[in-house]
């Protein structure tokens, strides 16, 4: 089954439903401040842009691989790596006594779905309108109360959906039943750890459990050099 999943991530479309990925929302009089100490990239974001950085450790250590991004008066944190409570957990013991700073588990009030492969564009228009086919790549966008992150892991194409869980059962079936068309697979966390091994891309599951530095791990273009940082 395995062998199926990766040739539907290589050449067709494939989704996953249980995609071990955090989004927590930050706002506050504080947010900005927080954000850019506990960031180790510059952020530097247009509304509706995310990028890609790193979260370290006081030693310099890689813990969490994330995307930041401007969202109006606030900031999304999409991470792997941490579980939410020890996200939320860092982000306070960095804010500052008595900041002002909300942090919302969106992965508490939503559910994930991500969707892989060179044709999942084709699907995400299908399912969330024709919008989404030009939705540029680190960019997310909203529609039918569905975040919709272009960013990807396993090659040119992937969405993550960050979906109101009282809405799961019918933007899931949706996908299901439109992706029959694409011959959609669902697929495991070890096919989407190959194929993003595959492409280059870095694996927190991976080369992160070593507890090695961004320069150690090849990802110091994720780190400012121009400010002060955890």
């Amino acid at each position: 089954m395995r062998d199926a999943e990766i040739t539907a991530l290589r050449t067709g479309v494939a989704y996953s439903s249980d995609p071990p990925v955090v989004c927590l929302r930050v706002t506050g009089d504080d947010a900005f401040a927080t954000m850019d100490r506990v960031c180790a990239g510059d952020l530097f974001v247009r509304d509706g842009q995310v990028r890609p950085t790193v979260l370290l450790d006081e030693q310099g250590r890689v813990f969490a691989d994330v995307y930041v991004g401007q969202d109006d008066d606030a900031y999304l944190l999409i991470a792997e790596g941490p579980t939410a409570e020890q996200l939320t957990a860092h982000l306070r013991a960095y804010s500052g006594e008595g900041a002002s700073l909300d942090v919302e588990d969106l992965t508490a009030s939503h559910d994930t779905l991500s969707v892989h492969g060179p044709y999942a564009w084709e699907l995400i228009g299908e399912l969330l309108g024709p919008d989404l086919i030009g939705l540029p790549y680190l960019y997310f966008y909203r529609t039918e109360g569905v975040l919709c992150l272009r960013g990807g892991k396993t090659g040119e194409y992937g969405y993550d959906l960050f979906i109101p869980k009282d809405r799961t059962p019918s933007i899931r079936g949706r996908l299901e039943a439109k992706g029959a068309a694409f011959d959609l697979v669902p697929v495991g966390l070890d096919a989407l750890a190959q194929c993003s091994l595959e492409n280059g891309f870095f694996d927190v599951r991976r080369e992160g459990r070593h507890g090695l530095t961004p320069i150690e791990l090849g990802l110091q273009w994720r780190v400012s050099y121009r400010k002060d940082h955890v």
